[in-house]
């Protein structure tokens, strides 16, 4: 059920999108597909970012939630002016995404939502930060964070903050390549270690501001 996709407006506008359904299997994927639909389909009349996330939210509210399937969707996006590198951030029960500072350092950002779905009306409260040169947002799925829980060497009592430890593994990878960095905080995740099947999707996006 994890979901990324990027579009591009006019006037220099990019607005990524990583997303989680809540459950697994054939439900799951078809809520996924639908929403890369919608967003896809909304997104050719001009719409805001604010006006596209409305439309999947109440898309999901109609057709799952009211119908009494309780799928829900969890999201983080960012709405990004490539000109002033002025951007906004969206949570809607997503894990936090990361930011690598100018000065290299790798920190949690925290704006509010609830997911998708939850309510007819959106729940959440746009975070607006700017991107300078060099810095990086890591938008993430919860099967990076949750199957740490798995590895008995990073220990699995209920102190363990298993975002601490997915943080200073993401420091590992900050300044790699952006595909690069992709490739190997999924190939050399912890989790890989224990050699049991995967219990969850594993889905990173990186974006930099290049220049």
């Amino acid at each position: 059920g994890d979901y990324f996709d990027y579009l591009v407006f006019s006037g220099n506008k990019l607005f990524v999108l990583t997303g989680d359904v809540t459950g697994h299997g054939v439900p799951a994927a078809l809520i996924m597909a639908m929403s890369k639909s919608v967003v896809g389909t909304i997104a050719r009349f001009n719409l805001t970012a604010q006006q596209i996330l409305e439309n999947l939210n109440q898309t999901i509210f109609e057709n799952f939630v009211q119908k009494k399937l309780r799928l829900l969707m969890t999201l983080g996006a960012v709405f990004i002016d490539t000109d002033s590198h002025e951007a906004i951030l969206y949570n809607f029960g997503h894990p936090f995404p990361f930011k690598k500072n100018s000065a290299g350092e790798i920190q949690m950002i925290m704006p509010s939502g609830g997911p998708l779905g939850s309510r007819g009306k959106l729940i959440g409260t746009p975070m607006p930060i700017k991107l300078e040169k060099g810095e990086r947002l890591f938008f993430y799925t919860d099967g990076l964070v949750e199957s740490l829980s798995m590895v008995e060497s990073l220990g699995m009592d209920r102190q363990t903050n298993y975002f601490k430890i997915f943080e200073n593994y993401l420091n590992q990878f900050k300044d790699f390549p952006i595909q690069e960095a992709c490739r190997q905080i999924l190939k050399q995740h912890p989790f890989f270690e224990i050699q049991k099947p995967q219990p969850d999707d594993f889905t990173i996006v990186i974006v930099e501001r290049m220049q």
